[in-house]
């Protein structure tokens, strides 16, 4: 699991995805271990798409929530990514208020109950805010300003296998509904406008360097 606290506070760790299937990766897909976050905020610990795969990676998350009074927040970037969420909440919800925050346009019915939707933008406990990219996948990136860091799901994608770019955005083949790739960057458009040094990613690499530069780069390149 080798979780990596990238900056005070916020955590990155990779967990292997039980669905993954070997013709999925390449240049344009994804590879079997994908990464999750958690943000020790000041009211909350907030978890970006949890995914636990082995008995290691939840002694650390026991030790994580440990050392937290406040409610455990369970945030959702798209309605693909519910993961490990179910059991984070039935594992902690006797000892603590836990939260489920996802997109209103998300799957119907959710695979476990969410507490907490909004419509495009919402404002989560840990000062953490989720700004509404593609409505019709109904994703959002989760913007956090005390640590200036970016949390994205599948717009995004860092370098990782065959994909050598700092960033870029999705392919088109992920692209569902109407939508196409000029719809999705100009939803993607508005978290330029973000004093951001950090974007992290649930496929790829994290982008710590001129991490707005690599951002305007890569909307450029797929307009």
């Amino acid at each position: 699991m080798d979780p990596r606290e990238l900056r005070p506070g916020f955590w990155r760790w990779l967990a292997r995805h039980p669905d993954w299937r070997r013709e999925e990766g390449g240049a344009t897909g994804w590879q079997p271990d994908v990464a999750c976050f958690a943000w020790e905020g000041p009211d909350a610990l907030v978890l970006f798409d949890p995914l636990i795969s082995d008995e290691g990676g939840w002694r650390w998350l026991d030790g994580l929530v440990g050392r937290h009074d406040g409610p455990l927040v369970v945030a959702i970037t798209l309605q693909w990514h519910h993961r490990s969420g179910n059991e984070v909440a039935q594992r902690y919800g006797n000892s603590r208020p836990v939260e489920v925050w996802a997109h209103e346009a998300g799957a119907r019915p959710w695979p476990y109950p969410i507490t907490h939707e909004f419509e495009g933008d919402g404002e989560l406990p840990g000062g953490v805010r989720a700004l509404g990219i593609d409505s019709v996948r109904a994703e959002v990136a989760y913007w956090i300003e005390a640590a200036r860091t970016l949390v994205v799901g599948d717009a995004l994608l860092g370098a990782e296998g065959e994909r050598s770019a700092t960033l870029r955005v999705m392919p088109t083949s992920w692209l569902v509904g109407d939508v196409s790739a000029s719809e999705l960057v100009q939803g993607l458009e508005r978290l330029t406008e973000l004093p951001v040094e950090l974007i992290v990613l649930a496929h790829g690499e994290p982008v710590a360097s001129e991490a707005r530069e690599r951002l305007r780069e890569a909307l450029d390149a797929a307009r």
